[in-house]
């Protein structure tokens, strides 16, 4: 093929594509809710791609006492050819929580359980980026709560310092996350069977 033949072929074929790809990263094309976790994602040096999940620890305000959790989702478009549409970001949120009353239970003894829904964005939070979600371990949004649940059936029973739902949403993350260097796993994230936004979880 005859080398400016070639180019326009490139040009009228894969250029939409890669317009349509990266557009993504501009601040003007995203909800307030991907931009406050694209700046966390880029305070670590990170920039955030399409169909690969992530994982930030959200902290519901400044304070010392603020409650944690782990927000595991991806950025999403409903159509992503149609530019009206801002891109946002889909996810699902793991927290622990104690489910006694007892005085001392803030402190050590209480009993604690996970709980797991669709994520909505609170205007006080602080996010870390804790890194990008092994996909050829975890195939599915479910797989993840299972290792939620794993954590809570090794330890039930709430203390400050080593079972909290900082250190929860701190194991989890970690547990999750993909290696440096990981090679994608086949299918992406937009498949419903990893990430299926209709289903309902309590919590």
């Amino acid at each position: 093929m005859h080398i400016f033949k070639f180019f326009f072929f490139y040009l009228t074929v894969f250029s939409p594509l890669i317009v349509a790809i990266t557009d993504y990263t501009k601040a003007e094309n995203q909800t307030p809710n991907l931009q406050r976790l694209w700046a966390a994602a880029q305070k670590r040096c990170y920039t955030m791609q399409v169909n690969k999940l992530y994982a930030f620890r959200q902290r519901d305000d400044s304070s010392i006492t603020a409650h944690t959790r782990l927000v595991v989702g991806r950025i999403f478009k409903e159509d992503e050819n149609d530019d009206s549409q801002l891109w946002d970001f889909q996810a699902y949120q793991f927290h622990l929580v104690k489910i006694t009353n007892n005085p001392l239970d803030s402190i050590w003894g209480g009993k604690c359980e996970r709980r797991f829904r669709a994520w909505s964005c609170r205007d006080a939070a602080v996010f870390k980026f804790k890194g990008e979600v092994d996909l050829q371990r975890f195939g599915a949004i479910q797989e993840i709560d299972d290792q939620a649940q794993a954590l809570i059936a090794e330890n039930d029973c709430y203390n400050v310092a080593t079972n909290s739902c900082k250190t929860f949403a701190s194991k989890l993350a970690k547990n999750i996350q993909a290696p440096p260097g990981a090679s994608p796993a086949p299918g992406t994230v937009t498949d419903a069977q990893l990430f299926d936004m209709t289903v309902q979880f309590p919590g």
